[in-house]
């Protein structure tokens, strides 16, 4: 199971719990051209401050403030990155994402098959039925507790994935017979 955390941004004098199970959101809008000094970017320390076990001293990171165009030129090279949308990058998210607990083949894991799994009514475990649908599957992804199958324990952890990986999911998912 999943512990607090807590990011801590000091240079930004920032801290917000991290609460396992859900999403929490934070931003900045910095003052550009206070710190740049004729950089593109600037970097600034993460860490967590909540004790959070063993390996609680690696969890370090770097907040990355850049300016509109240095923004620009890596957010177009992380979408060239992360490809086309479309079932084969569903398929690809799904390898790195579902696999450990759902499969393909109509077999089911820790959570139900995802073959053959657009169109059919799915029972929950509250007693009603509901069309898995194009709704059902971006709700079950982004709330992964709230239509939980029966037969099946609520243990999906939330997914971060954005508009175009869910749509991605839910075209592959539209494949699987």
């Amino acid at each position: 199971s999943d512990v607090l955390h807590s990011f801590f941004v000091p240079a930004f004098r920032v801290k917000e719990d991290v609460v396992p199970g859900m999403y929490t959101y934070i931003s900045f809008t910095p003052l550009i051209g206070e710190s740049f000094e004729g950089k593109d970017e600037a970097r600034y320390a993460i860490y967590c401050t909540e004790y959070c076990g063993l390996d609680h001293s690696g969890m370090i990171g770097e907040a990355v403030v850049m300016t509109p165009n240095r923004f620009r030129e890596q957010m177009a090279s992380l979408e060239e990155a992360a490809g086309d949308i479309g079932p084969e990058r569903g398929q690809e998210i799904f390898q790195s994402n579902c696999i450990a607990c759902h499969t393909v083949d109509g077999s089911d894991k820790v959570g139900p098959t995802f073959a053959g799994l657009f169109g059919r009514t799915v029972e929950l475990t509250d007693g009603e039925s509901i069309v898995a649908d194009e709704n059902y599957i971006r709700q079950s992804i982004l709330d992964p507790t709230s239509q939980v199958v029966a037969g099946f324990p609520p243990a999906m952890p939330v997914q971060d994935l954005d508009d175009a990986q869910i749509q991605s999911v839910i075209m592959y998912i539209k494949t699987l017979e």
